[in-house]
């Protein structure tokens, strides 16, 4: 395995994690915040700021995220004509 393959599995679980975080947030019926969602992750701040600007920024990729597949459930039923 070659490091920046493993560099690339511990990024996308990073975001993972944090994504995950600010959705749980949500649900809880919480105000998602950085350092509520690093303390909660056990991460360090700069972790997070390595993976997004900001908040906004966090929650704009989790809503863009979640509408592209929204839309293509819908699209799917479009095309069997339910």
């Amino acid at each position: 395995v070659e490091r920046s393959d493993v560099m690339d599995k511990r990024t996308i679980e990073t975001r993972n994690r944090i994504e995950n975080a600010i959705i749980d947030e949500w649900i809880t019926g919480n105000v998602p915040t950085i350092k509520g969602i690093t303390q909660s992750l056990d991460l360090n701040r700069n972790t997070f700021y390595i993976h997004y600007a900001n908040i906004e920024d966090v929650t704009q990729k989790v809503l863009d995220q979640h509408t592209s597949q929204i839309k293509n459930e819908i699209d799917k039923y479009e095309i069997k004509g339910v």
